[in-house]
This record gives structure tokens, sequence and C-alpha cells, in this order.
């Protein structure tokens, strides 16, 4: 067989068996835990905290499996199960401005974040949220739920790339939505699937050609 048509083959296998760069979708769900229990780094992929901004500096605290909702109310229904990442509130304080509220810090650049949510505040109120990169610059701002009957949930979409962190809460500094089953897209390897029997057929020419050559 010539050489050249050896090297190609030899490219050819090497391309087809070469794994692929695919986006993978990431979820963390109040519900796959007991409530009560500490969710701030339940997943390798994220770390989720409450932000309270202050002077000087903020607060950082935990977040817990929720299951009494905004005000406590017995009869109160999650987005999704019976748990929740908690309420929290939108903060922007100083010059800064510090940003206050459920933070969630990304391991990695990802994209596509996504929240469940409900409000339990009668006026109504939407949720504000906040996307930063890697140095802490915002990258993006909105809001989702204006307008949505009290309780019933909505979802909070974040179709950015490269966000590092987000920060999301009721507007107008009230912590009376609560935030549920959270995905978000990271960039990762995936396993090779089974080879096709066109790779089949390129791993026997392959196995034949080096045989051959060995004799």
């Amino acid at each position: 067989m010539p050489k050249p048509f050896t090297n190609f083959l030899t490219i050819l296998l090497l391309c087809a068996l070469a794994p692929l760069a695919n986006a993978i979708l990431i979820t963390v769900e109040p519900d796959d835990y007991a409530a009560g229990a500490n969710l701030t780094n339940v997943s390798p992929y994220v770390t989720l905290n409450v932000v309270s901004p202050g002077f000087p500096g903020s607060d950082v605290g935990s977040i817990f499996a929720d299951d009494n909702g905004a005000l406590g109310d017995p009869n109160y229904v999650a987005p999704t199960g019976n748990l929740t990442f908690g309420n929290h509130a939108f903060f922007v304080f100083g010059e800064g401005p510090d940003y206050g509220g459920f933070k969630m810090t990304f391991n990695q650049a990802v994209s596509n974040v996504s929240l469940l949510a409900n409000n339990e505040y009668p006026p109504g109120l939407s949720a504000i949220w906040a996307a930063f990169d890697y140095e802490g610059n915002i990258i993006g701002q909105g809001g989702a739920g204006q307008g949505v009957p009290l309780g019933e949930t909505f979802e909070i979409n974040i179709s950015l790339n490269d966000v590092w962190s987000v920060i999301v809460g009721g507007d107008a500094t009230t912590a009376a939505i609560n935030f549920d089953h959270l995905t978000f897209e990271i960039d990762d390897l995936v396993a090779v699937p089974a080879p096709a029997p066109f790779l089949l057929l390129l791993l026997g020419l392959l196995g034949l050609l080096i045989r051959k050559r060995a004799h």
C-alpha cells in the first residue's frame, strides 16, 4: 500500500476517533436533597451563596434547601417539588456598586443560565438579575416575571456566553421571590460513542496494513 495512502488512512482514523467538544447541561435541583440541607457546595460546577452588601464589605452566607416559602405559608407550592433555594432580594449598594442577592459562582465559564421562580408578594414583583465575567464586570442585566400572577411559576433565562457568576433577587429589595431548579451549560468533553461500521472498517484496514509491514 503506498505510503501517502497509509498516512491519509491513519489521519482519517485519528480524526474520526477524536473526542468532540459539546455543551453539557448541568442541573442543580433542591428537591434532590433533604429539607434544610446546605446546598452551597453540592455541585462541583457552581458555588451557591446569599450575598448581603453593606459597609464595609458584604456578608456571604450559605444557601439551604427551603420548604417554607417566602412568607412561611403552609400551602406554598414550589416551582418544582417541595424545596427551593429560598427567597432573596436584589440589592445594589454603594458607588461600586456592590450587588446582593442569590449568587451563583461558576468554576468555569458557562452559558444559558436559567432558574424557575414564583412570587409571593401580593402586589406583584419582578425578579432582577445581573451576570458577570471572570473579572467581576457586568456583562448583562435583566428581569423576569413582570405581570405573572401571584404564585405562578416563571422562568429566568440568561442567554449569554462567558458567564462566571450571576446574582438574582426580588425587585425593590424585597425577598418575596422563591428560586428553584438551576440549569446552565458548560463546554466539556463527551464520551466517544461505539464505533460505527465505517470506523470498524478503517480499524481493520489499518490492522492489515500494520501486519503486512511487519512481515
